[in-house]
């Protein structure tokens, strides 16, 4: 490691090439059943973490191609959190609805996310990553 104390960044990967972690100091990598790198200062490309979605292709570093299934999977979570999100959200509105003591506001925003809800209900996961989500009500 003491080879790799130049003052750039180091990345950690596995053997198929996903980084797994970086930093400055090689020795908080802790690069065991890894290979570990240093990349120049140009060579990191903007918004680069070692978060799961970059690879190190011999050279450079370059972003993960997402299996599809995976894709969907991830799309599915989100789809499930957001309709869960927007339940959490009626519930009240359409009691207050149901006993006769909702506000205008409270039935405007009753509306808006029965209308999100069932937006993201329409959603087909299988079109993963190529989803246009509809915004959240405020």
């Amino acid at each position: 490691l003491k080879e790799l104390d130049n003052g750039l960044l180091k990345i950690a990967f596995e053997s198929d090439s996903l980084i797994r972690t970086c930093g400055y100091d090689a020795t908080g990598l802790y690069p065991e059943n890894r290979s570990v790198t240093s990349i120049e200062e140009k060579g990191i490309p903007e918004g680069f973490t070692a978060n799961g979605e970059w690879m190190f292709d011999g050279e450079k570093i370059v972003p993960r191609i997402i299996p599809h299934e995976e894709s969907v999977a991830k799309a599915s979570e989100r789809k499930a959190y957001c309709i869960t999100v927007a339940t959490n959200a009626i519930n009240p509105l359409q009691d207050a609805v149901d006993l006769g003591i909702a506000t205008d506001e409270e039935k405007r925003q009753l509306l808006l996310w029965k209308r999100y809800r069932v937006e993201v209900n329409r959603i087909d996961v299988t079109k993963a990553p190529d989803i246009e989500w509809p915004e959240q009500p405020a």
